[in-house]
């Protein structure tokens, strides 16, 4: 079940002179046995955009089997408009990312919202793709313009359509204001 943790209420536009840009970061499992379609999943991002009306007001920027220090990077250098994060969550609702040495990083939501808050110019819209994210929905929602999240588990089959739906639903609109 998702849920959005926190709405502005204000619709979303994105200014003509510049792509917004969605940085879409992934982190699978080390394990083959808890491996996600992750690269599935990205295709089905990059269709649904490339089939929306209004296209090229976006720009994505995949960022695989990331790190927390290459997430904080991609932050600074493009201050995204857009932040998808997709691969694994824990039940206590930390994200899964890879370690330094390709080992598992688990980021609690503290830590998380803590590295948005940092940011000079907060993400319009913040997605958590992950099993058991609604807590780090909710801790990164007053660092954001809108946050989703996932109650307990997310199918790994429905992750993809998931995706695809949100960006094409996003990139489709007349109206995308990125504050």
């Amino acid at each position: 079940t998702s849920r959005s943790a926190r709405s502005s209420g204000k619709k979303p536009t994105v200014a003509a002179s510049s792509p917004a840009v969605i940085l879409l970061c992934t982190a699978n499992a080390s394990n083959p046995d808890n491996r996600l379609q992750l690269e599935e999943e990205l295709r089905a991002i990059d269709d649904a955009l490339r089939r929306s009306r209004r296209r090229d007001l976006y720009e994505p920027r995949i960022c695989p089997a990331v790190t927390f220090t290459k997430v904080l990077h991609e932050l600074d250098d493009h201050e995204p408009a857009f932040v998808h994060f997709s691969g694994h969550g824990d039940p206590s609702g930390n994200l899964i990312l890879k370690g330094e040495r390709s080992e598992e990083l688990s980021v609690p939501p503290e830590r998380m919202a803590d590295l948005l808050k940092a940011l000079p110019k907060r993400p319009t819209l913040v997605t958590f793709a992950t099993c058991y994210s609604t807590g780090m929905a909710k801790a990164a929602a007053p660092y954001a313009g809108h946050a989703i999240g996932f109650d307990g588990w997310l199918d790994d089959e429905s992750a993809p359509l998931f995706s695809a739906t949100l960006y094409e639903r996003l990139a489709s609109r007349e109206e995308i204001d990125v504050p």
